[in-house]
């Protein structure tokens, strides 16, 4: 019986630590794999990429902005945070523009300038439990006025 357990306790502690080095290796790939063609991430701060989109509907003379991003806790975003830039000049707002990203339990302001650099903030509730912190801006924006 003794044996059973060194065996069946072997056997969890190999398949959480495959599992472990899995998670790891996917989230290292999700990082590198991110499309940055439109948007470039304040990595000196900490901010990673998962992924980004900007998409300009020239007929709504709007822009589609998608990002997710993830930030270790150690930043409790109380403040505007500098979170990174738009590439391209197409994407630039007319004006600034203002967001407010309601989550469940929280939420962030997110604002982009006209010189395509964006921000952001924790303006309710509290950051979400663990080690950091994935967030996903998906806003629809006017470039008029430029």
């Amino acid at each position: 019986m003794k044996k059973i357990k060194q065996v069946f306790l072997a056997g969890i502690l190999l398949m959480t630590t495959a599992f472990s080095g899995y998670s790891q290796s996917n989230h290292a790939a999700a990082i590198a794999s991110a499309d940055t063609t439109c948007f470039s991430v304040n990595k000196s701060a900490g901010w990673l990429l998962y992924n980004s989109n900007a998409s300009l509907n020239a007929a709504a003379d709007t822009v589609f902005l998608e990002i997710i991003v993830e930030h270790r806790k150690d930043n409790p975003l109380k403040e505007y945070q500098f979170l990174g830039s738009l590439k391209f000049a197409r994407h630039l707002p007319g004006k600034e523009q203002e967001f407010t990203i309601d989550l469940i339990t929280h939420a962030y302001d997110f604002r982009v300038g006209i010189d395509g650099r964006c921000h952001i903030r924790l303006s309710r509730g509290a950051l979400p439990a663990g080690e950091s912190v994935v967030i996903p801006v998906n806003v629809v924006y006017g470039v008029t006025g430029r």
